[in-house]
């Protein structure tokens, strides 16, 4: 099985988060950490869509992701990239990328912690390590768009979101959708304060 980008899903999860984050009153100012950042095509998308709202985005990521989002990233937006706190432009920069060990070197207060089809491919720890880190840090919401089929990987079935952000009080769902671009996909929208 091959698989092949789609640059439309980028688009569709930022146009729907862009909805959530106006649904939901965020304040004009929006802190934005995404767990797990593909390509990049996210951040980008929201960027353009939220426009100057966006006053800082980091992508907590495999270094080797980092790679790829430096370069699409870099590419699509030279002058606004911050790489684990190296300015690419020597300029203060919006997005910043950061590798997953250093989730704790975040220097600001998010509103807005996002992930996407990661979560469920995660061993259950490093879900429960970002949601933990997210009950302490994240004033806003907390914006899920993952797969819920049952797919086991080794014999280990796959982490379920919502049962995991159910063991913290602090995170209290609020609306949860069916994807309606992909099958079996929820879109949910916790708030966090």
């Amino acid at each position: 099985m091959s698989y092949t980008l789609k640059c439309e899903e980028p688009l569709y999860s930022a146009h729907r988060m862009r909805e959530i984050i106006v649904r939901q009153g965020l304040s004009s100012e929006l802190n934005i950490v995404e767990i797990g950042g593909g390509y990049g095509g996210t951040c980008y998308w929201l960027r353009k869509l939220m426009g100057d709202r966006v006053s800082r985005y980091a992508i907590v990521d495999l270094p080797e992701a980092s790679v790829v989002q430096s370069y699409f990233l870099g590419s699509a937006v030279p002058e606004s990239l911050v790489l684990d706190g190296e300015s690419m432009s020597g300029v203060n920069s919006p997005i910043e990328l950061i590798p997953y060990f250093d989730l704790d070197k975040i220097d600001f207060q998010p509103n807005v912690l996002v992930n996407q089809d990661s979560m469920p491919e995660m061993p259950e720890s490093e879900v429960e390590r970002y949601l933990g880190w997210g009950s302490k840090n994240l004033k806003g919401v907390f914006i899920s768009f993952n797969q819920e089929a049952y797919s086991p990987w080794a014999g280990v079935p796959q982490v379920h979101v919502p049962t995991v952000a159910s063991r913290w009080p602090e995170y209290r769902r609020v609306s949860r959708e069916t994807s309606w671009d992909r099958r079996g996909y929820v879109e949910e929208c916790y708030l966090v304060n």
